[in-house]
């Protein structure tokens, strides 16, 4: 599963690009089988993700 994007420099590119992933299916297959659950157990999508990666950064410093 693709995690993120990187957008191109250049809000034209950018936006070029963001079109083609539509096109293509790419933000359809990011999503693909992902459920409220999973969102909920998953550090990266709860309402609180960042406060929680943020905390697991700081006790490692």
């Amino acid at each position: 599963m693709y995690r993120c994007v990187e957008l191109p420099f250049g809000s034209e590119n950018a936006a070029k690009f963001i079109w083609w992933c539509l096109k293509n299916g790419i933000f359809e297959r990011m999503v693909n089988g992902y459920s409220a659950v999973k969102a909920g157990k998953d550090i990266e999508t709860r309402s609180d993700g960042v406060d929680l990666f943020w905390s697991s950064v700081s006790s490692r410093v």
